[in-house]
C-alpha cells in the first residue's frame, strides 16, 4: 500500500443549522498553550509533566456572504478561515476584515436575540470552550506527545469552534502553528498580547525557575490573560 492509502482520515457532519450573526456564519478562534515540564513527574497518564493554558482573547471570525445552503459550492459562504475569505471580493471593504470579539459577540446576541442574551457567551459558551480543549489536550498527552522527553518544549494550538441555532457548542478542528497574521485593529490589539504572555510562561517563567501556577484562575498573574487547565 502507499502512504497515502494508509492515512487517516475524520468525518465530521456538516452543521446545516448553524447560529448566524447577521445571517451570516461564523467561527471561533481560541488559542491554547501546551509546555512541557521537564522537571515534573510524570503521572500514569502523563499530564503531570505538561501545563496547558487557554488565552482570554478569543475572536469570531465571519463569513462575508449571507448563509445559504442552496450554495454548498461557495466557500466564502461557507468557510469562515483568513485563507478563503481573503480572495473574495468584500474582504478588504471591512476594516476588521469578517472579525469579531467576544464582547461583539455579546451584543450582537443582546440585539439581534433579546435583551441578555448576550450573557451565554460567558455563563456557557466559554466553559463549554474551556471544558472541551483541557479534554483534547489531556487527551493528546495521554497518547504520548513528546515521547522523546525534549526538554522546554512548547506547542501554541488554535482551536475552532462553531455554535449549532440550538446553542450546541462544536469543536470543528485543532490547528498547530495556528496564524498570528495582523489583518485588521482588533488582531493587531489581540496577537501581540497572545505573544507576549506565551513568552510569559514559555521563556520567562521557565528560565527564572518560576512555577506554572495559577493564581486566581490565570496564569502568570493578573496581567496574563492565559488559564490554567492543568
Amino acid at each position: 500500500k502507499s502512504k497515502r492509502s494508509e492515512r487517516s482520515w475524520i468525518v465530521q457532519e456538516y452543521i446545516a443549522r448553524p447560529l448566524l450573526l447577521r445571517r451570516r456564519k461564523f467561527d471561533v478562534r481560541c488559542y491554547a498553550l501546551l509546555v512541557f515540564d521537564s522537571s515534573t513527574v510524570a503521572s500514569r497518564d502523563g499530564e503531570s509533566s505538561f501545563h496547558a493554558f487557554l488565552h482570554k482573547l478569543a475572536y469570531l471570525r465571519t463569513a462575508a456572504s449571507e448563509f445559504s445552503l442552496a450554495s454548498l459550492g461557495d466557500r466564502i459562504t461557507h468557510l469562515t478561515n483568513d485563507a478563503v475569505q481573503k480572495t473574495g471580493k468584500d474582504y478588504l471593504k471591512d476594516p476588521n476584515r469578517n472579525k469579531l470579539s467576544l464582547a461583539d459577540f455579546e451584543e450582537i446576541l443582546d440585539s439581534e436575540v433579546e435583551p441578555g442574551a448576550g450573557s451565554w457567551v460567558h455563563e456557557s459558551f466559554w466553559p463549554e470552550v474551556t471544558k472541551s480543549v483541557k479534554q483534547t489536550l489531556a487527551a493528546g498527552v495521554a497518547a504520548g506527545i513528546n515521547s522523546s522527553n525534549y526538554p522546554r518544549c512548547f506547542e501554541l494550538f488554535g482551536f475552532d469552534f462553531m455554535v449549532n441555532d440550538a446553542r450546541e457548542v462544536k469543536l470543528i478542528e485543532v490547528n498547530d502553528n495556528p496564524c498570528l497574521e495582523q489583518v485588521c485593529p482588533l488582531l493587531a490589539e489581540l496577537i501581540p498580547k497572545l505573544v507576549a504572555d506565551t513568552m510569559d510562561i514559555v521563556l520567562d517563567r521557565s528560565y527564572s525557575g518560576a512555577e506554572h501556577s495559577a493564581a486566581s484562575g490565570s496564569a502568570g498573574g493578573t496581567d496574563n490573560g492565559y488559564q490554567k487547565l492543568f
